[in-house]
Order: C-alpha cells, then sequence, then structure tokens
C-alpha cells in the first residue's frame, strides 16, 4: 500500500497535465478556427461589395448611351427592355453618365437597376410627381451615394469650389434630343427641406425665385442672367457630411449642348489630401462584416498568443 500511495500524486500530475494539455489544444483550434471563419465572412463581403459597385457601374449602360448619328436607336433598345426608362443624364469630367427611369412612386428605384432587376445600388430616377418631359420649372433626380465613382458618388465633390468651378456642364437626353445642362448652384440640405424635396409641381415660383429661396442652404453659386421660362434639374443624394444630410446639383436647362472638354470620363481630379473626411468615408465604405473581421482579429490573435504563453508557463511549472 505504500508503494501505490508514493507513485499515486505522480500519476495524478501527469493526468492533469495531459488533460491540461488538451484544453489548450481544443482552445487553440476554437480560436483559429474562429479566425479563419471572420477571415472568411470578411472575404465574402468585400466579394458581395464588388458585385454591388460593379452593377452601379456606368459601362453596364454604355452600349444603350443615346447618340444623334443613330438618332436614338440603341438608347430605344434600353426603353424595349424597361419602357419606365425616359431619360439619360451626363455630368462632363465625371462617371456620371446614366439612363433616367421613372416609377409610380419613389421607392421602386431605391432597390432596381434600370434594366428592372433587383440591385442594391438602384437606378438613377425622376421624382414621380415630375412631368416626364422635364417641362415642370424644377424637376428633381435621385441616385444612390456610392464610392468609388458610382451613380451619384460623385455629387459631394461639388462641395469643394474648385471642383465645382471647373466642372461646369454635362448633358440631358429626353424625347429624342440632347439638351445642355448648365451647372448654377451647389447646396447642402437635409432630407426633411421641404422646398427641395415637397412636390416639385406644387411650388409655384420661377427658377430665379425658387434659387432664391434657397440661399441659406446653397454653398457655391454662379451669377447668370435667368429667363422667366427656365427649367432647373437637381440632382441630388445623400451626404457624407451629415446623417440626414443631402448634397444637391443645380442645373439649368438649356435648348443648347456643351462641348464636353474632359473626354470620356475622365476630369479633373479633388484634392488628393488625406483628411479626417477621407478617411471616414473609406472606413463606412468598407463592408460591414470586414469591418468587424479587422475590429476582432488583433483581438483573437492576442487572446491566441495569451493562451501560448500560459501554457507555456504551466508546462515549465511542472517540469
Amino acid at each position: 500500500m505504500s508503494v501505490v500511495s508514493r507513485h499515486t500524486p505522480a500519476r495524478s500530475v501527469t493526468e492533469h497535465g495531459a488533460l491540461f494539455h488538451i484544453m489548450n489544444s481544443l482552445v487553440d483550434f476554437v480560436i483559429v478556427i474562429l479566425i479563419l471563419l471572420a477571415f472568411s465572412l470578411g472575404c465574402y463581403a468585400l466579394w458581395d461589395s464588388r458585385q454591388v459597385f460593379e452593377a452601379a457601374d456606368s459601362t453596364r449602360y454604355a452600349p444603350f448611351r443615346p447618340s444623334e448619328r443613330d438618332e436614338g436607336a440603341t438608347f430605344d433598345q434600353l426603353g424595349i427592355l424597361n419602357d419606365e426608362v425616359i431619360a439619360w443624364v451626363k455630368v462632363y469630367g465625371t462617371h456620371i453618365d446614366y439612363p433616367i427611369v421613372q416609377g409610380r412612386d419613389n421607392l421602386t428605384y431605391l432597390n432596381t437597376d434600370a434594366f428592372g432587376q433587383y440591385s442594391l445600388s438602384g437606378a438613377i430616377f425622376l421624382d414621380y410627381r415630375n412631368a416626364r418631359d422635364f417641362s415642370d420649372v424644377v424637376s428633381v433626380l435621385y441616385g444612390h451615394h456610392m464610392d468609388h465613382n458610382k451613380m451619384f458618388g460623385e455629387i459631394g465633390l461639388f462641395i469643394e469650389k474648385r471642383y465645382f468651378e471647373e466642372h461646369r456642364s454635362g448633358m440631358l437626353y429626353y424625347e429624342g434630343s440632347e439638351h445642355g445642362l448648365e451647372f448654377i448652384a451647389f447646396l447642402h440640405t437635409d432630407a426633411y427641406d421641404e422646398l427641395v424635396f415637397s412636390d416639385p409641381t406644387m411650388r409655384g415660383m420661377t427658377a430665379h425665385e425658387y434659387l432664391d429661396a434657397l440661399k441659406s442652404v446653397t454653398l457655391h453659386s454662379r451669377d447668370i442672367d435667368f429667363e422667366p421660362d427656365d427649367r432647373l434639374v437637381l440632382l441630388t443624394t445623400c451626404s457624407s457630411q451629415s446623417t440626414y444630410g443631402r448634397d444637391v446639383l443645380v442645373a439649368r436647362i438649356g435648348p443648347d449642348t456643351f462641348e464636353d472638354t474632359f473626354g470620356d470620363g475622365e476630369g479633373s481630379e479633388p484634392s488628393k489630401q488625406i483628411t479626417y473626411e477621407h478617411i471616414a468615408r473609406w472606413w463606412v465604405g468598407v463592408p460591414v462584416l470586414f469591418r468587424v473581421t479587422l475590429i476582432l482579429l488583433p483581438l483573437i490573435l492576442l487572446l491566441l498568443i495569451a493562451s501560448m504563453r500560459e501554457r507555456d508557463k504551466k508546462q515549465n511549472n511542472a517540469a
């Protein structure tokens, strides 16, 4: 009995060490699995985000871009695919070069593209209360604010005075003809601004009176001579400046077109200086799952390192 009693503590210590080793290995395995899972989810989020941006790329619609040479035949083909396609808008010097649709409400094309298919990037659409021939004094176009120069993502760049001054014109195509867009003001307001987002057909103002009423939210403007029958179109999107903020680029519709001096979608770039705003916009543009992964991965690695150090310490003590 005395022999057994002398060996029992040694056997107990050995069994305890083996159990501790198994538990540590199990914890390490779980941590590695969590790291791989988080990495996989992050990669999927990046892939999914890329799919959304590709769906919003203006090059998808390039084959249907209206041209006076073919008398709008290519554009009409897009109308066959979706009879709610009514026009086309192009902002010279940017990647804004999209068909315009008009639905029965202002919700449908938030997640439906110009082909009539489901898409998180939506489409550029005219307020459902506006006349589709842009005969109202004020017509409102909506589009998502997206990174990577997609949809109306470049509207916010007009907040820089230099960018506003350099990008002065564009093109609006409707009813078989091209019309000039002269950008005359840039506004920063919020989603509850009734003067901007109320029924655009009920304002009862001239274009000049309307812009005068918006002076309090006008950041940039040009001095122009107004005509009594001037018509305006507002290109509006969400703003990165505030939760409910809206950026609005105001254009006057003219009978004469302007020359595109930038070429095909190539214009001057905004300031390259990296600011807190640029970093914040980049962070917001990163998919949520990938953001979570970036935050959790260092924590998981720290736990893994701490676990390995604790295991080594106990093994050394046992030795």
